[in-house]
């Protein structure tokens, strides 16, 4: 997975101090969000500050969350090992990402493993890693890739019918719209 943001230049004759979190929302790419503090450059020769802020794509927040065993205690011990299928360690992330609030649009994440991806045990060692961080683990172990989609629920078939609501439940051939998945896949060869 690549990073995916939007840069934005401009200058102010006074400075303006964005918070984490801070957001766009572009009608074609999504929701973008300020990940990392920045701090505007003060530019002599124009009395101005001149910024290059980069929002980045609402997932990439993840990367300042610790990957917790039991996100929803207060124990929440950050460093451990689990041998467990890939499904179950994807669906740990879900529970992180819920324990936080993170919802796309309202609704909670889902995860989706490609037919290809053998879902067999194996050990994962995760020592005080982030969210993100650990999902391209889990797919550099299970040899895959990840990626954080919006997808859509119409059918891949040939006579798909109409698009049908949201729902929150996870379809095997079937994507569902308005739900960000998390997508485990094997890289295209």
């Amino acid at each position: 997975m690549k990073e995916d943001f939007i840069l934005l230049k401009f200058s102010l004759k006074s400075p303006v101090f964005f918070k984490l979190g801070d957001w766009t929302e572009d009608t074609r790419f999504g929701r973008f969000e300020l990940c990392d503090l920045y701090k505007p450059k003060y530019n002599r020769k124009t009395g101005a500050y001149d910024y290059e802020l980069q929002l980045d794509a609402y997932y990439w927040k993840w990367k300042n969350k610790i990957f917790k065993y039991t996100p929803e205690t207060a124990g929440q011990e950050a460093s451990w090992n689990l041998t467990a299928p890939l499904d179950v360690q994807a669906g740990i992330v879900l529970r992180n990402l819920k324990a936080l609030g993170y919802t796309y649009k309202g609704q909670d994440f889902v995860f989706s493993i490609d037919s290809t991806v053998e879902n067999k045990s194996q050990l994962m060692s995760y020592d005080n890693i982030n969210i993100l961080d650990a999902c391209f683990e889990m797919a550099k172990k299970w040899d895959c890739e990840c990626w954080v989609t919006e997808t859509c629920r119409k059918c891949h078939s040939q006579n798909p019918g109409p698009l049908m609501p949201p729902v929150s439940t996870l379809l095997v051939q079937q994507r569902i719209s308005h739900l960000t998945t998390v997508r485990l896949t094997r890289p295209w060869l």
